[in-house]
Parts: structure tokens; C-alpha cells; sequence
């Protein structure tokens, strides 16, 4: 989305390398990027809850680029809230790119204003365990 690499420090641990960005670091990355091209953002999530509208909203400057979003947790709300494909939820699952892909389409539309639509639609799925 930022057309950038954002800085990053990789973590090792005895079994795998990770690399290790802070949350708050790329809430302000996307939110200075969409402010400086004039752009919108709204997000769609599920697992995470609303977590990542959190991180945005903390930031200096989230006002001038964020619409707003939706927490479409349970499975049924993806497809009223957000326009998935039912049959594609019930043959995938939600855990599938199309799903996203079509979660970040739907709150894009779904937020737009004045009928201009919002310019980044961004989403979250997986499914919690227990």
C-alpha cells in the first residue's frame, strides 16, 4: 500500500528468523502515506477485532485518512455486512485470500461518501481457536 519498504529489525530465534515491525510504526507508515497522496483507508475485520482500526485511530493524523470500519466477526456478517459471496465462505472457508479480497472491497464501497468511494479498503480474517 505504501509502495515502500517500511524499516524493519529481524528477530532470531533458534528455529526460525522473523522479522519484527512495531504496530504503531506502520499504523503512522500508512496513515503519512495515504495523507501525503490523499487517500482514504477503511478496514474490515475479524479475528483481530478491531485491534488494527486501533492502532490507526492512536495515531497523530488517522482523521485525515481513515473512514471508518467494520469488526465483522462472526462468519454470517462477512457476507450481510460486508457483501462476501456466501457460497464462497461455505466452499473456502473464511480463511482464503478471495474472502479477504472481497471483505477489503466491501468496506471500501460500503464507506464511501458523497458517492466517492473510499481509496483503500484493507481486511483482517482467520479463524479463533476453542
Amino acid at each position: 500500500m505504501l509502495h515502500r519498504r517500511p524499516d524493519y529489525e529481524e528477530i532470531e530465534s533458534k528455529n526460525a528468523a522473523y522479522v519484527g515491525v512495531e504496530p504503531e510504526t506502520i499504523a503512522q507508515q500508512i496513515i503519512d502515506g495515504l495523507k501525503n497522496r490523499h487517500e482514504t483507508l477503511a478496514i474490515a475485520e475479524s479475528l483481530t477485532g478491531g485491534i488494527l482500526m486501533g492502532f490507526i485511530t492512536a495515531k497523530d493524523g488517522s482523521s485525515k485518512i481513515l473512514r471508518g470500519g467494520m469488526v465483522t466477526y462472526a462468519t454470517e456478517l462477512k457476507h450481510k455486512l460486508l457483501g462476501v459471496d456466501s457460497e464462497l465462505i461455505l466452499e473456502h472457508g473464511v480463511v482464503d485470500g478471495e474472502v479477504a479480497l472481497q471483505m477489503a472491497l466491501g468496506v471500501r464501497l460500503r464507506t464511501s461518501i458523497n458517492d466517492v468511494p473510499t481509496t483503500w479498503g484493507l481486511s483482517t480474517t482467520g479463524v479463533a481457536s476453542g
